[in-house]
């Protein structure tokens, strides 16, 4: 694990996440609130859908993707960000972590101590 968490706000706008996660070379970020616990978690997947829905103006949406829809309108953090968070506690087992992240999809569960990154 990372432990220089590099963390966004809810209210960090689009472009600003955007260059954070290329400045820092990062693929994921978490999202935290006023209190500094973690809220959601934006990837590189979710600022793509903003170029994926800029090529394609004019088809129209499917009642299937109002979510990417939401995301690739977004901008702001939160409308970006993946939530509920999925994340690991600190002092749990690898094997523990490598079944959360398979059970629900997820490549970078940021790791938490009373939920605390």
């Amino acid at each position: 694990m990372t432990r220089e968490v590099v963390t966004v706000t809810m209210d960090m706008p689009f472009k600003q996440v955007e260059q954070l996660m290329a400045a820092h070379h990062i693929s994921a970020v978490p999202v935290v609130d006023a209190d500094g616990a973690a809220v959601g978690v934006i990837s590189e997947a979710d600022l793509l859908l903003r170029a994926e829905a800029a090529g394609d103006e004019g088809r129209g949406w499917t009642a299937g993707s109002r979510e990417r829809h939401s995301k690739a309108e977004a901008l702001s953090a939160v409308g970006l960000m993946t939530s509920p968070v999925v994340s690991v506690a600190s002092n749990a087992p690898l094997a523990a972590a490598a079944r959360l992240m398979r059970k629900h999809s997820v490549k970078r569960p940021p790791v938490v101590d009373a939920g605390r990154l």
